[in-house]
Parts: structure tokens; C-alpha cells; sequence
């Protein structure tokens, strides 16, 4: 998980408008046990709207609600 964090850091500084890539990262997050950060990626991809994996987005970040 820790890989699939840092390859996600550095494509969303590459392209920090992707929510895609802030869902992939907020997943990858909370595989490695960052679950606040993982919160903050999903909510901000699911906030965005418009790309494929969004139902999967609600899922993870209902999966980390307290």
C-alpha cells in the first residue's frame, strides 16, 4: 500500500484536478492506515463529480465514516 501511495502522490501533483486519482489515492490511504487523509481524497473526489469510479468513491468513504 505504501507504493501505491507514493506513485498516487506523485500523479496527483501532476494532475490535482483528477478525481479519479484522488479516489485511487484516498483508497490506497486507507489501506495503509492514513484513514483521515483517506477521508479527505474520497470526499474531495466524490465533491467533484464526473469520472468513472464514483459509486465506488461513496463506498470507500462510507466504509470510513465513524
Amino acid at each position: 500500500a505504501s507504493a501505491a501511495v507514493a506513485a498516487l502522490e506523485k500523479a496527483h501533483a501532476a494532475a490535482p484536478d483528477s478525481a479519479s486519482i484522488r479516489y485511487h489515492l484516498g483508497t490506497a490511504l486507507a489501506m495503509a492506515g492514513d484513514t483521515d487523509r483517506a477521508r479527505e481524497m474520497l470526499q474531495s473526489a466524490v465533491d467533484a463529480e464526473g469520472f468513472d469510479e464514483i459509486e465506488e468513491a461513496k463506498r470507500e468513504l462510507a466504509k470510513l465514516e465513524p
